[in-house]
């Protein structure tokens, strides 16, 4: 059989230009008309005659629907607030203390302002102090004048306010982890780290001898290093210098 001739045309490009190609050049190009867009520059009449008639050619009907919709209206945003909401009671009393402390110039500080600082170091003290000691009115009075803090503000941050103590870690935890305890005192600090000693002490001996009673005795070891392998058997210590052997004499 012949080869068969291709029926279909072959494209063949011009080897010369028209003459409308070079008389018809583009005077814009993409990039410049968004530049004059950008900048808000005014066009030349022949610009917004192509920008005109480029819009009509994608939408032949876009300047009669602008029409009819007319001018847009913007309509106002209001958002209802209520007077008696508790997070606008927060926030109006955030502003009366900032003012106040940037107001404030004075050597003494301002009354139940206790920095953080300050507030961090009496914890600190109350979890080193002896039992009962922070509850006397000896105490608190001294507090309340150090910090400038009255008696009633005092007991709260008593109450609910504390740095916890950090425990050793737990043996029994894989993860090390560290137990955080609240305390009022330095016996309670005390009495809660020896509880956790004492765990991580019945942990290691409960482990220690289930390690132990997991072992083989002293005897049953001496007998299998004085028995020979019996129809072919060996025992574990005469594969290992047998593998030591073979080792040094390849």
């Amino acid at each position: 059989m012949g080869a068969q001739v291709s029926t279909q045309a072959v494209r063949r490009l011009p080897k010369k230009a028209s003459p409308e190609t070079l008389t018809k050049t583009p005077r814009e190009s993409p990039s410049t008309l968004s530049t004059v867009r950008d900048t808000g520059a005014p066009a030349s009449k022949d610009e917004e005659a192509f920008l005109d008639s480029e819009m009509e050619v994608r939408d032949p009907h876009l300047h009669e629907n602008l029409t009819k919709l007319g001018p847009v209206k913007i309509e106002p945003t209001l958002t209802k607030m209520h007077t008696a909401d508790a997070m606008l009671g927060i926030l109006q009393q955030r502003r009366r203390i900032e003012e106040q402390e940037e107001a404030h110039t004075g050597p003494t500080p301002l009354l139940n302002r206790i920095p953080i600082d300050d507030l961090y170091s009496m914890m600190e003290q109350r979890k080193r102090s002896t039992p009962g000691e922070f509850d006397t009115v000896e105490k608190q009075e001294e507090l309340s004048k150090r910090y400038a803090v009255d008696k009633p503000t005092l007991a709260i941050l008593l109450k609910y306010y504390n740095n916890v103590a950090v425990m050793p870690p737990a043996l029994e935890d894989k993860n090390e982890r560290r137990l955080a305890v609240w305390v009022n005192n330095a016996v309670e600090w005390k009495a809660s780290v020896e509880k956790i000693e004492f765990k991580n002490e019945f942990y290691a001996r409960a482990k220690a001898a289930a390690m132990k009673d997991n072992a083989p005795s002293p005897d049953v070891v001496q007998h299998l290093r004085n028995s020979t392998p019996r129809h072919g058997v060996e025992t574990p210590d005469q594969i290992k210098e047998k593998k030591l052997k073979d080792l040094f004499e390849d």
